[in-house]
């Protein structure tokens, strides 16, 4: 799928088994103090979650910069992961992302998004001005849902 971002021509694409290496490094690179801060680093956790139908591969210039994955956890659409190389944060991509993604889950008629994010984290900030809200306090970081 072609999506553009502001002057951003983006693709979002299927991962494969060649991306496994590149999404645990973007994520090992985002997550790994605050998950070892809080409740230690587990070799292999990643692993045992990245479930490659879930997910997709965000690419600009025919180069990967992030990938997101979507799981379906007792009825309800779920964001597992979203991850942007740092050099294309800050750029709308984010929110065409989330956009994307409630289409999604519309079109597979889903009523609600869950997603779980440490509280500390700037995301956080985006997710609220995308209509999401606090459902459950979890410690260190809050369970949000959006209806849709």
């Amino acid at each position: 799928m072609r999506i553009k971002v502001g002057n951003l021509d983006l693709t979002i694409r299927k991962a494969t088994l060649q991306d496994y290496n590149y999404c645990y490094k973007l994520f090992k690179r985002d997550m790994y103090q605050v998950i070892e801060k809080y409740w230690g680093w587990k070799k292999g956790k990643f692993r045992n979650n990245f479930i490659l139908s879930q997910v997709k591969i965000l690419e600009y210039n025919n180069k990967r910069f992030g990938f997101y994955q979507i799981s379906i956890e007792n009825g309800d659409y779920y964001i597992k992961e979203i991850h942007i190389s740092n050099n294309l944060k800050r750029k709308g991509i984010g929110s065409k992302l989330l956009s994307i993604i409630q289409d999604e889950a519309k079109q597979k008629g889903h009523k609600k998004i869950l997603l779980q994010v440490f509280k500390d984290n700037p995301a956080k900030r985006l997710y609220k001005r995308q209509g999401y809200k606090v459902k459950k306090d979890k410690g260190p970081s809050v369970l949000m849902e959006k209806r849709i």
